[in-house]
């Protein structure tokens, strides 16, 4: 039974480390990284498995896809869908308050500083899939449950609040059908996934 859940932990950390590699600007490199997200998809959520085939079958890495990324997550005016946490969880859509003070505490807590492979706050939507990915890499690595305690917590009082909204808002405003997909599909792992965590403690 361990190994089994431990097989399922390292593709639940494939899905969350690709999720957060296809949020950041399209690259050729990505198109490498659908066989593996299917693979995952198919191991651990084989009822979505058709949704991340599709994803796979929308990337098409032209200047409309690229003109999408930048009006959704980059700018220079108005984000159609900001990719920061504290956007949707503070007052005033202010950046850098107490939600993304409480997500650096939290990698804290797990050990980690700073997320060195990243050049964003610390609640852009990258960085947190990211440390979903390093918290069930973790625990395949030590066995140590405190890092899937954080990971509760993480999904519970911080990530599970605004993921909805942040996809809503992507599905809503895209204009090329891949990001679309990459809402719908992102917002339905966490759905999945809400409905499986429990404290590891319990």
């Amino acid at each position: 039974m361990e190994q089994q859940i431990l097989g399922e932990f390292h593709y639940k950390a494939n899905v969350f480390k690709i999720l957060s590699e296809l949020f950041k600007k399209p690259a050729e490199e990505h198109k490498e990284l659908f066989p593996i997200l299917d693979e995952a998809m198919y191991s651990i959520y084989p009822e979505l498995q058709k949704e991340s085939t599709k994803l796979a079958e929308l990337f098409d890495q032209n200047e409309q896809m690229l003109i999408d990324y930048a009006k959704l997550f980059v700018g220079p005016f108005d984000m159609l869908a900001p990719p920061y946490g504290s956007v949707y969880l503070e007052e005033g859509r202010r950046l850098l308050g107490e939600s993304t003070a409480h997500v650096q505490k939290l990698y804290e807590q797990a050990g980690i500083e700073k997320m060195e492979s990243f050049h964003e706050p610390a609640d852009h939507i990258s960085v947190e899939l990211e440390f979903i990915y390093y918290l069930y890499f973790k625990y395949i690595e030590t066995n140590e449950l405190k890092y899937l305690n954080i990971l509760k917590e993480f999904i519970d009082r911080h990530l599970g609040r605004w993921i909805s909204l942040f996809t809503d808002k992507m599905v809503k405003n895209s204009v090329h059908s891949y990001y679309k997909q990459l809402g719908i599909l992102t917002k339905s792992i966490f759905e999945a996934e809400k409905k499986v965590l429990r404290p590891a403690t319990v």
